[in-house]
């Protein structure tokens, strides 16, 4: 399927060659300006490009991918292994992109730093973008994949619905039970007519649901906090001074973070009750992880001082 998928590093953009006659960019502008400010502007247009053609290229291997996924998700009854499968293949494409982009950078950095118009500066800000790019394929990547796992995993939740929410009687007065939700564990449901307590119990459709379909609807539910979660960690790590990081993204590091554990662990609670004496014990705990991590920076650990009860 993804045969096609190679590394082009001979297909790169070069630079012209400037001995060639009338090739030299810095011919075609006046002589006051340094040749040395279009060598830069166009390194940075290589690394620009580079860039881009390797986005490109995993974008068009993911929707390859993407496309080959429908049939199988059609075909989903209670188990998603068939379609986990074939994404296996795809995550070694995506980790040597990555690299692909760490390599291109080694390269063109070595040739940045032997430019006069290269600041300091300008160095640190092209070498994050080195990081950014390698987060963005990951995080399409993992959108992809997650977009098509849970819809096979609603697929599996409708399918269960309607294989195990057959109609359930009474067993003291032969009544219909009109309150029944089917869900993945048992059920004391009270009978409308006799007011009796009746036991009902999950099929094995919805217990395999809960078992491996809950999840991938939970954790699409909380994709955009958790990719936001991801790019306001990126950003913090980009300064060089721990110090200069402001205030304002370690608070809205905070807030993305406990939405999208709230988010993700509410959800599969709801589609996994047996889940739900769990969530708060959870919440507390990737909390907590979060936390530390803030308070690495003396902004945050001042504004916890600020907010603790006197």
């Amino acid at each position: 399927m993804m045969s096609w998928f190679r590394k082009k590093k001979e297909d790169a953009p070069v630079a012209p060659a400037s001995s060639a006659p009338g090739a030299s960019v810095a011919d075609a502008v006046p002589t006051a300006i340094p040749a040395r400010v279009d060598r830069s502007a166009e390194l940075i247009q290589r690394w620009d490009a580079t860039r881009a053609e390797i986005r490109a290229r995993v974008s068009a291997l993911l929707a390859e991918a993407e496309a080959a996924s429908e049939p199988l998700i059609q075909s989903v009854l209670t188990d998603l292994t068939p379609l986990t499968l074939p994404w296996n293949a795809v995550t070694p494409h995506i980790r040597d992109a990555r690299d692909e982009i760490s390599e291109a950078w080694n390269k063109i950095s070595d040739e940045m730093s032997e430019c006069e118009g290269f600041t300091h500066e300008m160095m640190f800000r092209e070498g994050n973008k080195r990081d950014v790019a390698s987060l963005e394929l990951e995080l399409m990547h993992e959108r992809v994949y997650g977009g098509a796992m849970a819809r096979a995993a609603e697929r599996m939740r409708r399918r269960a619905l309607g294989v195990d929410a057959a109609q359930h009687s009474c067993k003291q007065c032969g009544a219909a039970l009109d309150n029944v939700t089917p869900v993945s564990q048992s059920l004391n449901v009270e009978c409308s007519h006799c007011k009796s307590i009746n036991t009902v119990h999950p099929g094995d459709a919805l217990r395999m649901f809960a078992a491996s379909g809950a999840m991938h609807l939970a954790a699409e539910a909380a994709r955009p906090a958790g990719e936001a979660m991801k790019r306001l960690d990126q950003q913090i790590k980009q300064y060089r001074d721990a110090k200069e990081v402001p205030l304002a993204l370690l608070i809205e590091l905070d807030s993305m973070s406990r939405i999208y554990w709230s988010t993700r662990l509410t959800e599969e609670a709801r589609y996994n009750p047996e889940e739900a004496k769990y969530v708060a014990g959870k919440l507390e705990r990737y909390t907590r992880d979060t936390l530390k991590t803030l308070r690495r920076y003396w902004q945050w650990r001042e504004y916890e001082t600020t907010r603790a009860p006197s």
